[in-house]
């Protein structure tokens, strides 16, 4: 998960998650979806988008379960 939020951030040029409050960004954290990168620059390409969905899925099982299986995806 962690990694990716570090992705997104680096690749959008912003955290995915934004609040003015710690509270505010540990409830969009929980509960929100991050706004897909294309939405924030078009040119990103889908499948760079969805590695990095993957890797902020809620649910840990859905995310990639090693970093092996994420350098694959991002190839």
């Amino acid at each position: 998960y962690s990694l990716g939020i570090v992705a997104y951030e680096m690749i959008a040029g912003r955290l995915p998650f934004i609040s003015s409050t710690l509270t505010g960004l540990l409830v969009k954290q929980i509960s929100d979806t991050p706004p897909p990168l294309r939405t924030i620059d078009e040119t990103i390409p889908a499948s760079v988008e969805a590695v990095v969905a993957k890797c902020l899925a809620k649910n840990p099982e859905a995310r990639y379960s090693t970093a092996g299986e994420f350098a694959e995806a991002y190839k």
